[in-house]
């Protein structure tokens, strides 16, 4: 179990986790930013923090089961 992980802070859930070994094919680690978006097509993020964008998407998702099949 991870505790007090940001999907927990975002979600206001409590949710156990169990830590698995990668997969064939899972990257070891994950970087990414987003200069090369801002200065090819000058995007600006809506959302800054991961909570945030963990709390915007968990309300989507709720609202809309379906995915977009109903949007």
């Amino acid at each position: 179990m991870i505790p007090d992980s940001s999907e927990q802070r975002g979600t206001n859930t409590n949710k156990n986790y169990i830590e698995m070994d990668r997969r064939a094919g899972d990257s070891a680690v994950l970087i990414t930013s987003i200069k090369k978006a801002k200065a090819i097509l000058g995007w600006e993020p809506k959302h800054n923090s991961l909570k945030e964008i963990i709390q915007t998407a968990w309300v989507w998702h709720k609202n809309h089961p379906n995915g977009y099949k109903n949007v």
